[in-house]
């Protein structure tokens, strides 16, 4: 396991050292300019939307952590090698521990926060459009979909990096996070089911901060997703939905701005999480249709697909972004699918692409 932790290392440090060369500005094999972000804009959520999913939010789906890939294969679980001790928290009050604070640095002490209502995650609260990676790989003017996938302690922690496959951050299972970046990659790596949501997240759509132990930074509203357009026609189809006769569920949760909870209510304005992820075919791996991820800051009007890496965020799709005197939302914009690992590589074989098909609901 040594060995194999080692080797996981050193792969990471010849993706910097190679993505540096390939990538070390807006990448595109065809020779066009990258995906732009979002900009602001600001949407009020008129249209009324989504949200009226099941208090309960549902029992999701079976809580597999890889994709393409078994989640209990040797070759993508490692072990970290922290050894945090006992609980240090025990007496320390919440000005205490907010006076200094740090993100948690291992499992261990992500654990131990928890038990105390302590965060793990970064502090700053998220602005609403998303902040977009200056190097974003992509393929034939497809944006890539990153398909690596790094667990350590058994598959309880997950290590997110960015384009060019430096580790940025890692997100614990069962810690409390409350920034757009460490929630997407929570709820890509974990997600599907109340019990894997991260703890200081719950499916009531406005909780109580005066009475719920995680306080300002308690966040709500993980529920079922429709994805009917013919009711919200404003919004856009999202893949293999089942509200457009497709088979993932969808769910949805709150990403909380500055405005969302002041300590004695929640505001939940128009931000939120999108995202689908079963194992539709019981193999033990996410395929493709099986697991998606999106973002939308102006209540569903419009959509960005998360990449799987830090500030890796789609092309924008929906009502407001929709072609200049048009009545319906634009499309969502298929992502080609690479290991980080390959791309940086240039080992262009390897990516799958993997056009959505609107007409027959699936993917080929």
């Amino acid at each position: 396991m040594n060995k194999l932790l080692s080797g996981a290392l050193a792969l990471l440090l010849v993706l910097a050292m190679v993505c540096g060369a390939i990538c070390s500005c807006v990448v595109n094999t065809d020779g066009s300019g990258g995906q732009g972000g979002a900009g602001e804009q600001g949407g009020s959520g008129e249209s009324g939307g989504e949200g009226s999913g099941s208090e309960n939010g549902g029992d999701g789906s079976g809580g597999q952590s890889g994709f393409f890939g078994d989640d209990d294969s040797d070759d993508e679980i490692l072990t970290d090698d922290a050894d945090f001790g006992s609980d240090p928290y025990v007496g320390m009050t919440s000005e205490e521990f907010y006076e200094n604070y740090t993100p948690a640095v291992s499992y261990m002490d992500a654990y131990y926060r928890t038990q105390h209502g302590f965060l793990s995650g970064m502090l700053e609260l998220p602005e609403s459009a998303p902040q977009i990676s200056e190097c974003q790989p992509a393929n034939n003017g497809m944006l890539v979909r990153n398909t690596d996938m790094i667990y350590l302690n058994g598959g309880k922690t997950y290590v997110v990096c960015d384009a060019n496959g430096e580790e940025v951050f890692r997100v614990h299972k069962g810690a409390a996070y409350i920034t757009l970046e460490e929630i997407a990659a929570y709820m890509f790596a974990f997600g599907g089911s109340n019990s894997a949501l991260p703890a200081n997240y719950t499916s009531a759509k406005k909780p109580n901060p005066v009475t719920n132990k995680w306080g300002i930074y308690v966040r709500g509203n993980h529920s079922y997703f429709s994805g009917d357009t013919e009711r919200y026609p404003r919004e856009p189809e999202l893949p293999n939905i089942k509200g457009c006769g497709g088979s993932l569920q969808y769910y949805e949760m709150d990403i909380g701005t500055r405005t969302y909870n002041n300590g004695n209510k929640i505001n939940r304005g128009a931000c939120r999480i999108v995202y689908g992820r079963t194992d539709l075919n019981g193999n033990g791996k996410y395929e493709a249709g099986e697991l998606h991820l999106f973002y939308t800051y102006n209540h569903y009007d419009d959509f960005q697909e998360y990449l799987n890496y830090y500030q890796g965020w789609g092309s924008i799709f929906g009502y407001e972004s929709r072609t200049p005197g048009s009545t319906k939302p634009s499309q969502y914009v298929p992502v080609c699918y690479y290991g980080m690992a390959d791309y940086c590589a240039g080992n262009i074989a390897a990516v799958i692409v993997i056009p959505w098909l609107a007409d027959n609901k699936r993917y080929v």
